[in-house]
């Protein structure tokens, strides 16, 4: 389809474009509008109202709020650029198996950066679970409780799965366990497929006596950017840290700005290494609970910049060199 461009300027001649082109109107382009908004705030059943932004004046007022994320992904389109704004106060349960089926570049953003008001969304039944299986969705400054609150006797076994290239989980927070029953198996796990993936979430946390597995498993996650992010929970296992690379080597990793620290008694890793993994790690800080431990093992392919540092239980710190962080 074309149209003409009305009211050529300085006596140029009009210009003809395509629906989807970029305008051009002296010294500035007006650009096509890109994606859809949809605003979100209810308990996941319900619209709720906080203010008079969106008040019951008329049915069309009303509908411009959604009740929740997941009545709002059928009306999205892949690679369009839409947008899902969750407002603050909205909540949200995830119940049941792959409870958002996400299109490829839909971005789902919190509003508000108090952790009581910002959007939160609790995992509630053990396999209940979010799949990042299409490429390039972001998930932005939201509460992931991986688990119900303290008291609920779930252990969800994995609430994300990330399988798609691109895919991003920044801001906001993760919540790992509650309590020695209620907690989650792997809190994030990526198959093979999961390239080009950035995590940069400032707040990681569980229950010391809830202990999952591991926080984050990587597995073939080509290009890993893990930026930004502190994590400080326990594990299953004194030797497993609160990230795990196994089965497929991650290549080319970027680990920068982070905090990793494994409140397990007598824990021995913060980060479980493997053989293949490949990539750069700076101001990164690992902390482990035992003493003379190692807190990244198998780190022969990493290259640990001076900021990279291990501490352990006996207050006892050191650059990471050579093939493990041995404190001693």
């Amino acid at each position: 389809m074309q149209v003409t461009q009305i009211g050529a300027y300085a006596g140029r001649p009009p210009q003809a474009i395509t629906i989807n082109d970029p305008v051009d109107v002296g010294g500035a382009y007006v650009l096509p509008p890109s994606g859809r908004t949809f605003f979100v705030r209810g308990d996941g059943t319900n619209v709720l109202n906080y203010d008079d932004q969106y008040s019951a004046i008329s049915t069309t007022q009303e509908r411009r709020l959604f009740a929740s994320v997941a009545s709002v992904l059928p009306l999205c389109a892949a690679n369009r650029g839409d947008k899902i704004v969750c407002l603050p106060g909205h909540t949200e349960n995830i119940a049941t198996a792959n409870a958002w089926p996400l299109v490829a570049g839909v971005r789902i953003i919190g509003i508000e950066n108090s952790i009581a008001d910002r959007p939160t969304f609790t995992w509630t039944s053990a396999a209940a679970t979010v799949l990042m299986n299409k490429a390039n969705v972001r998930l932005s400054n939201l509460n992931l409780f991986f688990c119900p609150a303290a008291g609920g006797g779930i252990t969800v076994g994995a609430p994300i799965t990330i399988s798609a290239a691109g895919c991003v989980i920044e801001g906001g927070s993760i919540r790992m366990s509650t309590d020695a029953t209620t907690l989650c198996t792997i809190g994030v796990t990526t198959t093979a497929g999961a390239t080009d993936l950035t995590i940069s979430v400032p707040r990681v946390y569980g229950a010391t006596a809830g202990t999952p597995t591991t926080g984050f498993q990587f597995v073939g996650a080509t290009r890993l950017n893990l930026i930004g992010t502190s994590i400080s929970m326990a594990t299953s296992a004194a030797g497993v840290g609160v990230i795990r690379f196994l089965t497929t080597a991650s290549t080319d990793i970027q680990v920068y700005d982070c905090q990793f620290r494994n409140n397990l008694t007598n824990s021995t890793a913060a980060v479980t290494g493997m053989a293949g993994v490949t990539g750069e790690a700076d101001f990164v800080t690992m902390c482990v609970l035992s003493g003379g431990a190692v807190a990244w093992g198998t780190v022969a392919g990493m290259r640990f910049g001076p900021s990279a540092v291990a501490s352990n239980a006996d207050g006892q710190r050191a650059v990471v060199f050579g093939t493990g962080s041995t404190l001693a």
